[in-house]
């Protein structure tokens, strides 16, 4: 608790910084004296914090604080990059990020929707917020840029989740859209008629960096009760979770939820007039500050935005203005959304929290105690005439270019209890979601599935849920960590055909290669780490995919040229060509500021690049200085659930809980990760009260 020279010496600070009086400070410290009493934070063997508090305010000021424990650096970073304030912290480097948060207007977005909230909804937000600043009273803690939370900067958080697909502009009106990450997640779904046990089974697996994820049990007196992950600092709501009645998982989609308007002003007599059908409508203007770290501390820049009817004037390019519209920027209601798909407990229900489709993009997946299983390509998309090609810029002076209406749930594309028992998803199209009564493509207006495409993790994922007759949660989870390559099944004929052509005009180059061939020929085709056989594919694989999503085999030729390469490449870095894949592909955590080094302690993992058809995803790369690969990407959390009546769950992540070098929770999961095991996700009060290690109220 706060000494009273602790006090002191912060409301002394306070004053200092121009921050409230001395009242304002008693106020807000008893306020959330009150909040850290009514919850205890339960840590587990790993560290998890099990919050459990006697109101949902108190239970998400539980949560935050622990989570601020753990990362409380990483959620500033959230904050202040989305609030368009990161330059007041990295300098110049950041403000052209500052401009783009702060043209799209989202602290002004935020404030409103914060406004326009349930007063229940503001509650939780602002019991964030008071974690937040408890914590670092607590703790003497400062931020370096936040001098004080306030609830409605966590709505900015949530507008976050709709920036992902805003699109950049280039010569000729076209449209640059980022290029969709394709290492990206799975989720399976298997109804009660595929599994040994008659229970609904979930698997979550989000493939991000693979520091991200942070992991949370949260249970309220109110009835509120949820276990699951977010990541980059962001939100206060678990979004991949399970409640006492369903479980749900996100995987990205791609679909196209903003537009680019090319608006012409051309009255010099009023600048700001621009064209729309037979009308003259007048822009408005934002003038906003920008604070930027210099050398001799903050500087400020002006920065006049351009507002249309459609969006903020975010470029001009060869003398033309455009404009950008995000759907679900203006509308809000993800943080409600959140909140009540946790508080779900049914899949009608469940529905029902998403229908207003607020989280803007992101496949949805559900399995429920009712034995249901469910998958939406969800994601916010305006209605448009399908005339125009909404890949480019379109003409904002032509009435017929705006949006009408938004497509409502009904219109996606969704499956519901299919026959196969089974459905899943890994950014692939809605179209092959289980093996029959798929939704037709046909059916859909041709722009409204976006730049989603299949790899061969749709291939893989068929294959794994169709392997047995029925999946226990144990199986379920050996499937999530399953090595075999499919690819390898496409590509190595293409080398063996290579070799025979090579062995009969060249039989100098055909001997060296002739031990690795045989290797490959007697190779299992599943990533192993006492295995040469999966280093030879893998590196030459890889060498030839170039990171290229979806490339095709090469030539013959090619093909050999490439392992050729690969062998000389062994032989340099390790004296040998023979060296086994545990050797090389390495799971490692660094501090903040370093890259891996072969220098420090590893551990060996057996998965691989998601694109060579294979469930255990593990992407790695070398860094300079290393002759190993280390991990950077992939598996960030791995979550297998059964919907028994007393719903059970396995899970990991790559690290730990903990950001702190020091802690004990920085690396414990890791050996656990890198063997492809999981550990208890434990969720009922009794077994989460007989696993803790501390229980303790924020601040003790």
């Amino acid at each position: 608790m706060l000494t009273p020279i602790r006090r002191l010496f912060l409301c002394a600070a306070f004053v200092a910084m121009g921050a409230a009086p001395t009242r304002a400070f008693d106020e807000d410290l008893e306020r959330q004296q009150a909040l850290a009493r009514q919850v205890t934070i339960h840590r587990d063997e790993w560290g998890v914090p099990h919050v459990f508090g006697k109101t949902d305010a108190a239970t998400v000021f539980g949560y935050v604080y622990a989570r601020a424990e753990d990362e409380f650096a990483r959620i500033e970073l959230s904050l202040i990059t989305v609030l368009g304030r990161l330059a007041e912290r990295d300098g110049p480097s950041a403000l052209a990020q500052d401009r783009a948060m702060r043209s799209l207007g989202v602290q002004r977005l935020g404030r409103r929707h914060y406004a326009e909230a349930p007063e229940s909804v503001r509650a939780l937000a602002d019991a964030a917020a008071d974690a937040l600043n408890y914590f670092a009273t607590q703790t003497g803690t400062r931020s370096s840029v936040i001098e004080h939370f306030e609830g409605w900067q966590f709505f900015t958080a949530d507008l976050s989740m709709a920036l992902g697909q805003v699109p950049s502009l280039a010569a000729e009106g076209l449209v640059e859209r980022a290029a969709p990450v394709r290492d990206g997640s799975n989720v399976w779904a298997i109804a009660p008629a595929r599994s040994a046990s008659g229970h609904a089974l979930l698997l979550a697996n989000p493939h991000i960096p693979l520091g991200e994820v942070y992991e949370a049990h949260l249970r309220s007196d109110s009835g509120w009760h949820v276990s699951g992950m977010n990541a980059y600092g962001l939100g206060i709501f678990p979004w991949i979770a399970h409640n006492e009645h369903l479980a749900w998982s996100l995987t990205v989609n791609y679909p196209d939820v903003a537009d680019v308007y090319r608006v012409t002003f051309d009255d010099p007599a009023d600048p700001l007039a621009y064209r729309y059908g037979e009308e003259v409508r007048r822009a408005t203007t934002r003038e906003v500050t920008l604070r930027v770290r210099g050398k001799d501390g903050l500087e400020e820049q002006s920065l006049t935005v351009l507002d249309t009817h459609f969006g903020p004037v975010l470029g001009e390019v060869e003398g033309k203005r455009y404009a950008v519209r995000v759907a679900g920027l203006e509308s809000g209601g993800l943080m409600q959304q959140w909140l009540a798909m946790g508080q779900a407990t049914s899949l009608e229900e469940f529905r029902d929290a998403i229908d207003e489709l607020a989280l803007v993009y992101h496949n949805i997946s559900v399995a429920d105690r009712g034995g249901n299983i469910f998958y939406v390509y969800n994601a916010r998309i305006p209605r448009r005439d399908p005339t125009f090609d909404w890949q480019r810029a379109v003409d904002g002076s032509n009435p017929a270019t705006d949006w009408q209406g938004i497509h409502p749930l009904a219109d996606l594309p969704q499956v519901l209890n299919p026959d196969s028992g089974w459905l899943q998803n890994c950014n692939s199209r809605p179209f092959t979601t289980t093996a029959s009564g798929n939704p037709r493509e046909s059916d859909f207006p041709s722009y409204l599935v976006g730049r989603d495409r299949d790899d061969p993790r749709v291939a893989m994922s068929h294959a794994l849920l169709t392997s047995r007759p029925k999946i226990s949660l144990e199986q379920l989870e050996a499937l999530a960590f399953d090595t075999r390559i499919f690819e390898a099944d496409r590509w190595l004929p293409v080398l063996f055909e290579g070799y025979r052509a090579l062995a009969k005009s060249d039989a100098g180059r055909a001997d060296r290669l002739a031990p690795v061939m045989d290797g490959l020929r007697a190779w299992d085709r599943r990533a192993a780490l006492d295995s040469v056989a999966t280093t030879h594919f893998l590196y030459w694989w890889e060498s030839l995919l170039a990171r290229l999503f979806g490339a095709n085999p090469p030539d013959t030729a090619e093909a050999i040229t490439a392992l050729e390469g690969v062998l000389t490449f062994l032989e340099q870095q390790f004296e040998s060509t023979d060296v086994p894949w545990g050797e090389v592909n390495r799971h490692q955590r660094s501090r903040d500021g370093e890259t891996p080094s072969d220098d420090r302690p590893s551990l060996p993992t057996a998965g691989a690049h998601g694109a060579a058809g294979v469930s255990a995803t593990f992407l790695a790369r070398r860094y300079p200085g290393t002759k190993r690969r280390y991990g950077f990407h992939g598996d960030s959390y791995v979550a297998v659930v059964e919907l028994s009546p007393k719903v059970r769950a396995r899970t990991i992540v790559p690290y730990g809980t903990s950001r702190d070098p020091t802690s004990p929770h920085w690396f414990d999961q890791a050996e656990l990760y890198a063997r492809g095991e999981l550990k208890d996700a434990w969720f009922w009060p009794e077994d989460v009260k007989r696993h803790a290690q501390r229980s303790y109220h924020p601040g003790e």
